[in-house]
Order: C-alpha cells, then sequence, then structure tokens
C-alpha cells in the first residue's frame, strides 16, 4: 500500500490589493483597487510602493474544465510608520471563499486608482 503525503497546491493566481475603507473620494463602504499583479507558477507575488493604510489582499483563479469553478483566498494586513516590507503571507485558496464570477471579473477588470507613492513591498505565496 502506498501512502501519498499530501502537500499544498500551488497556483498561478490573479492577485488584487483592495484598500479598506477607501480614499476620501472613494463611495462609502466601498473598497478601492490599489493594485494587482499575478502570481508565478509557484504561487509567489510580489506587489511594491504600498503606502500605509489598512488593506485586503485578495487572491483568485479560475479552474477550468471540467469544474470551470473560481477558488478565492485573502489577508487582511496594516501597514504603517513607512513600513518597508511585509514577507511570506500565505493565502490559502479554496471554493468555499468564491464569489460569483460576475462579482470577481468586475474586480480584476477595474482600473487601478491612481500610481502608488508607497515604500513597502509586499510578498507571499497563493496556495490551495
Amino acid at each position: 500500500m502506498r501512502i501519498k503525503n499530501r502537500t499544498p497546491a500551488f497556483y498561478s493566481a490573479f492577485v488584487v490589493l483592495l484598500l479598506i475603507l477607501g480614499l476620501p473620494f472613494a463611495s462609502a463602504g466601498e473598497d478601492t483597487l490599489i493594485a494587482k499583479t499575478h502570481s508565478d507558477p509557484f504561487g509567489d507575488f510580489e506587489l511594491s510602493d504600498i503606502p500605509d493604510g489598512d488593506y485586503n489582499i485578495t487572491t483568485v483563479k479560475l479552474l477550468g474544465s471540467p469544474m470551470n469553478m473560481w477558488i478565492k483566498g485573502s489577508a487582511a494586513i496594516n501597514i504603517s510608520d513607512g513600513q518597508s516590507s511585509i514577507t511570506d503571507i500565505v493565502i490559502q485558496m479554496s471554493s468555499d471563499n468564491a464569489e460569483d464570477s460576475e462579482a470577481i471579473n468586475a474586480t480584476i477588470s477595474s482600473a487601478i486608482l491612481s500610481s502608488l507613492d508607497g515604500n513597502c513591498s509586499i510578498t507571499g505565496k497563493t496556495v490551495a
């Protein structure tokens, strides 16, 4: 009998950084898209030049045929006092966290609000 060790699967995923509570000109209760990127085939991602604030990092991946379903994960972070880096964030993605595809497509196709002028770099990994 052969026993398999279950190791996390790494996914290349779409990563978005959302500012919680938005900027003064954002609508009340809406998050503001600050940055977006893709993780590499090993799940690694980096976001840079992020200013101080409270953020949600959200990751999404569309699993193709035969499943055709989204998996999603998120992590809340805080950058303060000119913090220079946040490293090794692991974002666990699952279908339990998935929203409908319209909401996800709207988020990933949104324009980034403005250029970034912060000094924080965020690195992490997307896993399922």
